[in-house]
């Protein structure tokens, strides 16, 4: 019987593509690994046992099959599934008589469409209980009454978010960001394909093993490309996702802020207050046999990261570099890992080339101006790059609303003159813009003495810099980054203006 071979097939070949995808996590070979081999196994299972049963059974017919039913005779067909060359599934009524295979293979073909359907109307019934609150590009925005999560509905990108984080605005910022990613990475449409697997083997405890591991690898890697992204501070976080474990309700089709196990709660919260890769070198041969199946994948997809070509000495030389007696830089541990993030990796290197693309041909040379006309440092040139890119974006590009080459937040652009109200947006005036940012960068170092602190207070405001320094005991704003007393963003920009002076690191 054909439904029964393959699902056996389904079976051993889900307890390889667990035991394949179980490894490649113990080798400590990265969250975002780990998920593109997950899906990658998710196209691969299915196709091999198809091939299985192909290679056991009848030849393949290109021709699409055909359902017919009827309720006739006793000894007539009652249903049949078949393709021009092959019968695949043939039950007769025969009085006194049941064809047990052709009843089992029913009853899988019925539990594995029921399994999708229930899901599928669990999914339709939480997004019932949402209401639209406004688009960005091709996302539709909800607000949920509980919980925060992301789900690709039949074409729509939808995030919902939970309506009690709309009174608080950092909060509910972190939840947008962390959607938004599971989009860019389409971890929501591949969880059908996931749901798709998990129903057609109709349970599977080794496949439910790799669903659990493929999830977590996700919500590992959008947490880990959450907080690499400038202003993104991972205590808050932290926080975030520990709110979170409180709220909403989980399912197969939808990702993010929803509740999970423990321990992978545990995981993820220990991955943002120690982000250091670890690898398990008790492994060698398997290791080898994890790079034969993935190497294909993590070349064709950019996941090499090759951050171990910037040695020490290479950090040190571009710190000489770029700093001069009016702007120091101290070579602290955030600041080599963020030098590390942009110069190290493929992803990073092509943000940075892409910034200083955008530098060049617009705002780059009105930067440097105003930076010496203030009589300020021109590695300040590296905030805007840091902020934006050298983009000039507007506030519906970012969760937070700010907006500009700057990233002003309403209240700090109106301070410095700048008119931001329904009709005009002055933020997006470059011009004005970059001179009110080297007005509040001035201010900023006149307040603090210290051009980390000053940074510092760029991104998390005055109150947050002088709490810190109190707790703390040090104006140091390495040890202050390494404490969790502030984020990195000064990290960020010092980091960026090393690369900026040495470009040499982007080759």
């Amino acid at each position: 019987m054909i439904v029964l071979h393959s699902l056996v097939a389904l079976q051993l070949l889900g307890l390889a593509g667990y035991a394949s995808l179980r490894l490649a996590d113990a080798l400590s070979i990265g969250p975002r690994a780990v998920a593109r081999l997950g899906r990658a196994l998710v196209l691969l299972v299915p196709l091999l046992a198809a091939l299985a049963v192909i290679v056991d059974g009848p030849g393949p017919s290109l021709a699409p099959a055909r359902v017919h039913h009827a309720a006739k005779a006793p000894g007539e067909v009652v249903l049949s599934v078949a393709t021009p060359t092959t019968t695949l599934l043939d039950v007769q009524t025969t009085p006194g008589r049941i064809d047990l295979a052709a009843a089992v293979g029913l009853s899988v073909v019925g539990l594995a469409v029921g399994r999708a359907v229930v899901e599928v109307v669990r999914v339709r019934r939480r997004l019932a209980g949402t209401l639209v609150w406004r688009r960005i590009g091709r996302v539709e925005l909800r607000l949920a009454p509980r919980g925060t999560f992301a789900v690709w509905w039949f074409g729509r990108r939808i995030v919902a978010l939970d309506r009690d984080l709309v009174a608080t605005p950092d909060a509910l910022g972190l939840a947008l960001r962390h959607e938004l990613q599971h989009h860019r990475a389409g971890d929501p449409l591949a969880a059908w394909g996931l749901l798709a697997l998990r129903a057609a083997s109709v349970y599977s405890p080794w496949i439910e093993a790799w669903a659990r591991l493929q999830e977590a690898a996700e919500e590992l890697a959008c947490d880990a490309a959450v907080v690499a992204r400038p202003g993104v501070s991972r205590s808050a976080y932290a926080y975030a996702l520990l709110d979170a474990a409180s709220r909403g309700e989980p399912s197969p089709l939808v990702t993010g802020f929803v509740p999970a196990p423990g321990p992978l709660l545990h995981r993820r919260i220990s991955m943002l207050t120690d982000p250091r890769p670890s690898l398990n070198h008790r492994l060698p041969a398997a290791l080898l046999a994890v790079a034969l199946l993935m190497g294909g994948t993590a070349f064709a997809s950019g996941l090499v990261v090759d951050d171990a070509r910037i040695d020490d000495a290479t950090l040190e030389q571009a710190a000489r570099a770029a700093q001069d007696d009016a702007f120091p830089i101290s070579l602290s541990a955030p600041v080599a890992a963020r030098v590390r993030s942009l110069a190290g990796s493929e992803r990073g290197r092509a943000y940075v080339r892409a910034s200083i693309s955008r530098s060049e041909a617009t705002y780059g040379v009105m930067v440097d101006d105003a930076l010496a006309a203030y009589g300020l440092p021109p590695q300040l040139a590296a905030v805007p790059l840091v902020e934006s890119g050298y983009d000039n974006l507007p506030a519906h590009r970012n969760p937070v609303g700010a907006a500009g080459l700057w990233q002003f937040m309403p209240e700090t652009a109106r301070m410095y003159g700048l008119r931001v109200d329904a009709t005009v947006d002055e933020r997006l005036d470059p011009a004005r813009a970059t001179d009110a940012a080297c007005r509040l960068l001035r201010d900023l170092r006149a307040r603090h003495g210290d051009w980390g602190l000053a940074l510092a207070a760029y991104n998390q405001g005055d109150q947050a810099v002088i709490t810190a320094v109190a707790a703390e005991g040090t104006r140091d704003v390495g040890a202050l980054i390494e404490a969790g007393a502030l984020n990195d963003y000064a990290a960020q920009v010092l980091a960026a203006a090393m690369v900026l002076e040495q470009p040499a690191l982007l080759d």
